[in-house]
């Protein structure tokens, strides 16, 4: 794209701008192989020109420079030069001019290439954004952002917009498969194992994508926390390894050197000293037996982690519980007081104790005190 200035070309191009609905009657005729991508990509559009708040939003959830900025142009299957852009979005702040835009790049199946957005990359006041299905870790381009569609439809749901097309927009990705619907309540009933399990998985799934988001691994990786590889090595090891060995659905992160302390976050089976079992919600700390756990819950207690809603235990108190005497350390909440809330406050409750732990009292002179 080289030089260009979108700036320009909006201003000298915008007035011919056909209808949404009539920009999507050509869309029928695209490729077979992007016929879901473009079909996403327009009822994002609609749905953004039909009420743009929710979108606002989330922009400014992701981006600073968009505060205040409101939504003026959305322009689909954009045609510039030899380029199309799968979506234009023009922006206006305090005024009816157009004033900056964001290009969106967006990914269903097909993925994301430095390539293709290297030659999006113009000359004005833009930002860029990839919306991807999967989180494309290798690919960094400088001045493009990267998002999920997960992320946007977990941002939409939290916000509980009244909107019933951006609700059916996002039935519609959930149904073919691109995003996991947060919005059903939370039944982790062993009666019903099937929905059990997929409650799981969708919960689980969404609190991987956080812990492995650029930003919560560049806080908590220098910390000692252990990141596989890939996102998809740590789902194989929740799977193959915490659930089948330990009955439980936990993004387990131990020191990642000597192996002796983990943090566990995610749903767990919680039995007490009176032998009552339920589902809990939240993070458990552990260290093996042999390694003095009484002198790690010393230190916790002295760092303040009672005072953040964490209830500390002895290898004699734990004995008798879910996780024996490993157990040094637990926050949560029973999965029956998400009962009238949905699956994505489960997953913020998560997100919010994994992004704790980056955070005092857990962190003392650079480094996790659990890994000390």
């Amino acid at each position: 794209m080289g030089d260009l200035d979108y700036l320009k070309w909006i201003d000298l191009n915008a007035s011919k701008r056909k209808p949404l609905f009539s920009e999507f009657q050509s869309y029928t005729k695209s490729s077979i192989k992007t016929q879901l991508e473009d079909y996403t990509t327009f009822c994002l559009a609609i749905c953004i020109e039909s009420d743009p708040k929710p979108f606002e939003d989330f922009l400014n959830n992701i981006y600073d420079v968009f505060e205040g900025e409101k939504i003026a142009l959305v322009w689909p299957q954009c045609k510039i030069d030899k380029n199309r852009l799968d979506l234009l979005i023009g922006l206006k702040k305090g005024s009816d001019e157009i004033n900056s835009c964001l290009i969106i790049e967006a990914k269903v199946e097909d993925p994301l290439t430095e390539k293709q957005l290297q030659k999006y990359t113009g000359k004005g006041r833009c930002e860029y954004l990839a919306l991807t299905k999967y989180t494309e870790d290798e690919v960094e381009v400088k001045n493009w952002t990267k998002s999920t569609w997960q992320e946007l439809a977990n941002f939409i749901n939290l916000g509980k917009y009244s909107s019933k097309l951006w609700n059916e927009f996002l039935s519609s990705m959930a149904s073919n498969g691109i995003v996991s619907d947060l919005s059903g309540v939370p039944n982790m009933e062993i009666s019903n194992f099937s929905e059990l399990i997929n409650t799981a998985k969708t919960i689980m799934d969404s609190a991987l994508t956080h812990y492995y988001d650029d930003n919560t691994k560049r806080n908590l990786e220098p910390l000692g926390f252990y990141y596989y590889k890939g996102k998809s090595a740590h789902r194989q090891h929740i799977w193959n390894n915490q659930l089948k060995r330990c009955n439980r659905f936990t993004i387990a992160c131990d020191d990642g050197k000597d192996n002796e302390s983990w943090y566990l976050f995610g749903l767990f089976p919680w039995e007490d000293l009176h032998g009552n079992e339920s589902w809990f919600v939240g993070a458990v700390i552990e260290r093996k037996p042999e390694k003095n756990p009484s002198l790690l819950k010393q230190k916790l207690s002295k760092a303040g982690f009672e005072n953040e809603g964490w209830k500390l235990f002895d290898p004699r108190d734990s004995a008798g519980t879910t996780f024996g005497k490993h157990l040094v350390a637990m926050k949560g909440k029973n999965i029956d007081e998400f009962k009238d809330k949905t699956i994505s406050d489960v997953v913020e409750f998560i997100k919010q104790v994994i992004d704790e732990v980056g955070k005092a009292p857990h962190v003392k002179s650079g480094k996790n005190i659990v890994y000390d």
